[in-house]
Order: structure tokens, then C-alpha cells, then sequence
């Protein structure tokens, strides 16, 4: 078994990432969090973590903001107003993409998609012996169900 050390470890470093990103979900309903960094005067990137989403962009705009900028703020009952505006303007699924011409391209990914990318990057990187017994296949049978309730669960949204 080559590199095995080497795939427990990162598969651990996922799963500590997974559960990081989640305790951000929940973060996300309360606070709003984001970071943007300036790479040229008109190059950045930008991500927020905001209402169970992450908004991403890249801005080709000239401005004067520094290198790396980083804020949170309280999400306060003043604004529900304008979260409840945001929250219907969003599609059902979550997933939004924008182009805007000379501005750049931003779009907003759910966390749980994020969440679900390093779950399956943790699994890829550790392999499981070719035999499976009885345990392994009830769990991964419970983990299916589970997943079908949720679909169905949101779709019945």
C-alpha cells in the first residue's frame, strides 16, 4: 500500500474542512462573513458567506481596496426586509451564475454543494478494502435513504 499515510491524511484534512464548512452554514444564517483580495488594481477575487450561500465573483473593476479585506457582520432584524427579498429573488436549487460585461463573473453555490465536494474528495482518497461486509453495506444503504429524503424533502419545498 503505497502512500497510505499520505491518503488518511488527507482524507482527514477533508473531513475536518467538511465539518468547518458546515459550522459556516450555520454561521451563514446569523452573520454575514466575506473576503475579497486584490490581486492587481483590476483583478480580485471575492467570496461571501450569506442566507445558506456562498457568492463568489471575480471583479475586473479598478478600485483601491486593500490587498486582502475580510469583514463579518450581525445579520440584524432591520435587514430581514431585504433577506426576504434576496431570498425570492434566488432560484429554488440554489445555483446562480452572472456575467456582467465589465464588471466580471459571480455566481452563488449553496454550502451544502461545497460540503459535499470534500466528502467525496475524503472517500476518493481513502480506499476501502475490495470485500465489504454486512455493516459497511447497511450504513451505505442508510446514507442513500437518507439522501433520497433530503431530494425529495426540498423538491417538496
Amino acid at each position: 500500500m503505497r502512500f497510505r499515510k499520505t491518503r488518511i491524511a488527507i482524507s482527514a484534512c477533508c473531513v475536518v474542512l467538511c465539518l468547518l464548512l458546515i459550522g459556516l452554514w450555520v454561521r451563514s444564517y446569523r452573520y454575514s462573513d466575506a473576503v475579497s483580495i486584490q490581486f492587481t488594481p483590476t483583478f480580485g477575487i471575492a467570496g461571501h458567506s450569506f442566507e445558506g450561500g456562498i457568492s463568489w465573483g471575480f471583479d475586473l473593476r479598478a478600485n483601491d481596496e486593500p490587498l486582502l479585506s475580510v469583514r463579518s457582520e450581525y445579520l440584524k432584524s432591520s435587514s430581514r426586509t431585504e433577506l426576504e427579498t434576496w431570498r425570492k429573488a434566488r432560484p429554488h436549487s440554489g445555483f446562480e451564475i452572472n456575467l456582467i460585461p465589465n464588471i466580471g463573473l459571480g455566481g452563488v453555490t449553496p454550502h451544502y454543494f461545497f460540503a459535499l465536494l470534500l466528502a467525496l474528495a475524503g472517500v476518493f482518497f481513502y480506499r476501502t478494502p475490495k470485500r465489504f461486509g454486512l455493516r459497511t453495506l447497511l450504513i451505505a444503504m442508510t446514507a442513500i435513504a437518507v439522501g433520497l429524503w433530503f431530494i425529495l424533502w426540498m423538491a417538496g419545498k
